[in-house]
């Protein structure tokens, strides 16, 4: 069973043999280039942003449909083409030499169809074929095995789908997945993103079982799950509300700017969705402390309705200014998110599909003796199980039980 936890060890040789102790002291571990020690907690920040992640937010990022619609074929260089429905492609024949074809966009065309930042990986591919993003004639990343990681910081305006001179295709189908993230998750379409939930009897090697026995269940999720919330009969409760800060539209832009008595300017916005009062809120660019106007913080208050941000560019005392570094944050691919606890839940109804997925979910049978109910996606959900007890193994314990305390009497 694959394992997603990742783990360092630090270490380190204390020789007080001759009166001298070592110390550690501001410790940090920093993702590419070093910066300037933060003490823990005090993230995030403008400086150390902080991404926010949910259940569904694996979407598939590549439209495969871009250019070529469901039913379109080609044959190139001895290879037929042909793309199928929900994304997939299929490939037969043996190239007479390497090739490509364009998938996505229009080569230097400057009309971005990605703006990608960060760790991406790619799954869905076969041997002898590849996939490569460019910026105009950089060629920004290439795929050519499944689950590589590549940081993509760049805009994407081309894609396209190479082949290989030595490869082969026995209709070979392949269903290209391009994902942020580090982990590659099951393909879902275009836009979409999922949530995988394993029913095994046995999770680890050395459960002594001597037959294997699993159930597989996708959900696709249109939408971000979020922290509590949940999927119920009737569709999907929505707890939390999440929004993005573009300095533009209303709701998701600063109405006014105000000077706290403590001589420290501080931004209002008017939330689209009630908030509880006073709850945690997720940030990646401001921490949540508490409810005080200080450099960094941010918090909810107002009955719910109005959301508090502290910038720490103090130099930022209009509502014009602090939306100008709203749009500059989302104009580099850093936008400011919001993760917020709503004062009433949403109810969202499921689409034909979710319901679907949802009632082949409800059928899921446990196991004999033991069961194990999981899922493989970096973020995963978790799990409330109402099951039915065996009344066999049930009854044969009471009556066990019995017999027991007979013979002890």
């Amino acid at each position: 069973m694959q394992n997603f936890r990742e783990y360092i060890q630090i270490g380190y040789n204390n020789n007080t043999s001759e009166g001298i102790t070592s110390i550690i002291n501001k410790l940090m571990i920093s993702i590419g280039e070093a910066k300037v020690y933060e003490e823990y907690g005090a993230m995030p920040s403008t400086e150390f942003q902080s991404k926010i992640r949910s259940c569904g937010d694996n979407i598939n990022l590549l439209d495969i449909y871009d250019l070529h619609a469901t039913g379109y074929s080609i044959t190139s260089n001895g290879v037929g083409i042909e793309f199928l429905e929900n994304g997939a492609i299929k490939l037969n024949g043996t190239p007479t030499k390497a090739f490509s074809i364009p998938i996505l966009g229009t080569y230097q065309s400057g009309n971005y169809k990605l703006d990608l930042n960060g760790n991406c990986t790619l799954d869905g591919l076969t041997q002898g074929c590849g996939i490569a993003f460019f910026n105009g004639t950089n060629n920004v990343a290439d795929f050519a095995i499944n689950n590589k990681v590549v940081e993509i910081k760049q805009k994407i305006d081309y894609a396209i789908l190479s082949i290989k001179a030595n490869a082969s295709f026995d209709n070979a189908i392949i269903q290209p997945k391009l994902e942020q993230g580090t982990v590659a998750t099951s393909y879902s379409k275009f836009g979409e993103g999922n949530v995988n939930f394993i029913i095994c009897n046995k999770k680890e090697e050395n459960e002594s079982l001597n037959e294997y026995k699993e159930q597989n269940y996708t959900f696709p999720l249109k939408q971000k799950f979020h922290k509590d919330d949940y999927l119920a009969e009737d569709g999907i409760h929505h707890i939390r509300k999440e929004i993005v800060l573009d300095g533009v539209t209303n709701n998701l832009k600063v109405y006014n700017v105000v000077k706290h008595e403590s001589n420290i300017y501080y931004c209002t916005i008017s939330l689209p969705k009630t908030a509880l009062n006073g709850s945690r809120v997720y940030c990646s660019h401001f921490k949540n402390k508490n409810q005080s106007v200080v450099e960094g913080n941010c918090y909810i208050t107002g009955g719910g309705g109005i959301l508090v941000l502290v910038l720490e560019d103090q130099t930022i005392t209009t509502a014009e200014q602090a939306n100008e570094w709203l749009a500059g944050q989302k104009a580099n691919g850093t936008s400011v998110t919001i993760n917020y606890l709503l004062a009433v839940e949403e109810l969202e109804e499921y689409s034909t599909e979710q319901k679907e997925a949802y009632n082949k979910l409800m059928q899921a049978r446990s196991y004999k003796e033991k069961t194990h109910i999981y899922s493989t996606d970096p973020i995963s959900p978790k799990f409330d199980v109402e099951y039915c007890k065996d009344l066999e193994l049930f009854i044969n314990s009471k009556l066990a039980t019995t017999t027991v305390v007979e013979e002890a009497q």
